[in-house]
């Protein structure tokens, strides 16, 4: 076996993304769509932020949505609250190689970060950072979706425009408008 196979036979794979996702949308779910087709297990960690107007939905509740719009990526851990913990939560499952997914314009940002800290918080053999996408606030379609934008839907009560902006079933899209509008004290409608 020559020493280059013997190293990739070692090697154990992980690509991931940490973000608020409060709400989770279709941009989301592009964002997922990229770390699924990295290499390695696939993970999506979120953060615990939680305030009245830009981050609303609890952990928990954020959680709960995101474990079921989204199949085959493992969301969330409650003890992972930043990005150096979930590069650490990695490191102790066994990963030696990470992949991390970013919007465009926090590539450069996170490469820097995350190299940064290697050998010193964690050690990986190789920390690639890619990109997701490019968002333009002026589409119209998926590369214009922002979770500010869902919850000013929400707020607005256009619950037809919301609906089309939220990966999965209605049902559940329902149940996140209702509760993006208790939590934004906007009335039932």
């Amino acid at each position: 076996m020559r020493l280059k196979e013997f190293t990739e036979a070692l090697s154990k794979p992980a690509s991931f993304a940490f973000g608020r996702m409060n709400p989770p949308t279709l941009g989301h779910q592009k964002l997922v769509n990229t770390i699924q087709s990295q290499p390695g297990d696939h993970f999506l960690f979120l953060t615990h932020t939680q305030n009245a107007k830009t981050d609303p939905l609890a952990f928990a509740e954020k959680l709960f949505f995101t474990q079921q719009m989204f199949a085959g990526i493992k969301i969330g851990d409650p003890k992972v609250r930043t990005i150096i913990q979930a590069m650490q939560k990695l490191e102790q499952m066994g990963y030696t190689d990470i992949t991390y997914v970013a919007g465009s314009d926090r590539v450069n940002e996170f490469r820097e970060l995350l190299n940064k800290y290697n050998g010193q918080e964690y050690t990986f053999d190789s920390i690639k950072t890619v990109n997701a996408g490019t968002r333009d606030p002026d589409s119209q379609g998926v590369e214009g979706m922002s979770a500010r934008m869902v919850r000013d839907l929400a707020a607005r009560g256009d619950k037809i425009a919301f609906m089309k902006a939220i990966p999965g079933d209605r049902k559940l899209a329902t149940m996140m408008y209702d509760k993006l509008r208790s939590k934004l004290n906007v009335p039932a409608i």
